[in-house]
């Protein structure tokens, strides 16, 4: 699973956080294991729990990257357990490396799991 948005840890354990146009806040899970902890059925496999921001620490945002060929890149996403997608707006290295313009100034190319390096990046994130 690639990772892109932003988290916060809820008592010791990180959580996919959503802010909605009411100013709600809601913490997210995948976990059934949460609904102990007083989450609620979203969907199949989906949990949330509205809490206060007060309630929340360190909040950041994730995101996966791919290492190909000496450049790092987003991960878009795949196409099945053996390849990924990966994205740049950077045109010279997008040519250099021969991925398809998707976009105006967004390039893709789908690549074997086997050729890339991947990983996630944090950064510190403000409410």
């Amino acid at each position: 699973m690639y990772r892109k948005d932003q988290y916060a840890t809820y008592n010791g354990k990180e959580y996919r956080i959503v802010r909605t146009r009411k100013n709600e806040l809601f913490l997210i899970s995948n976990d059934d294991q949460d609904v102990k902890k007083g989450f609620k059925k979203y969907a199949e496999g989906v949990y949330e729990k509205k809490i206060n921001e007060s309630e929340i620490t360190d909040v950041f945002y994730i995101y996966s990257v791919a290492e190909y060929k000496g450049h790092e890149f987003e991960v878009v996403g795949s196409k099945g357990e053996d390849t990924v997608i990966i994205g740049t707006s950077n045109a010279e290295i997008a040519e250099e490396l021969e991925f398809s313009r998707t976009d105006k100034f967004y390039y893709e190319k789908i690549v074997s799991i086997e050729l890339v390096n991947i990983y996630e990046k944090r950064e510190k994130a403000s409410m």
